[in-house]
């Protein structure tokens, strides 16, 4: 009786392991950059349709206009340039060793940026659209 519960408690044990590898593996997947890189893609197309036709429809001042897309201009430099690094990285050897280099992080803070330029976009284009009286 004693080895057949000792073989069931390593069974137990190494189901409880694998389960545990099969979670952290799934969850640190969604933090991987070829991820995170798709969610700053979206962001930054979304902000540029945004930023164009605000710009088109002279929603934005002048100032703000130049200030984002100069701030545009320069996340998508900045893209394209984690782009690179990221779609480099073939193995999942080298995916991962980009997660802990800090790689995601450098993404998900600029997608920070373009969603805090986004939001001021959408904010002085709906204040300009108040004050025509639209």
């Amino acid at each position: 009786m004693d080895s057949t519960s000792n073989a069931f408690s390593y069974a137990v044990g190494g189901l409880a392991l694998f389960s545990t590898l099969a979670s952290v593996l799934l969850y640190s997947r969604t933090y991987l950059p070829g991820a995170q890189m798709k969610v700053l893609d979206d962001l930054l197309v979304e902000t540029r349709q945004i930023y164009e036709k605000a710009s088109t429809e002279g929603l934005l001042p002048p100032d703000v206009s130049s200030v984002a897309y100069f701030k545009l201009l320069r996340f998508e430099s900045e893209g394209d340039t984690l782009r690179e690094i990221t779609y480099r990285a073939l193995s999942s050897f080298d995916k991962l060793w980009d997660l802990f280099r800090g790689h995601t992080t450098k993404i998900m803070r600029l997608a920070n940026n373009v969603g805090a330029l986004r939001a001021m976009l959408m904010s002085k284009r709906k204040g300009s659209s108040n004050s025509r009286g639209t």
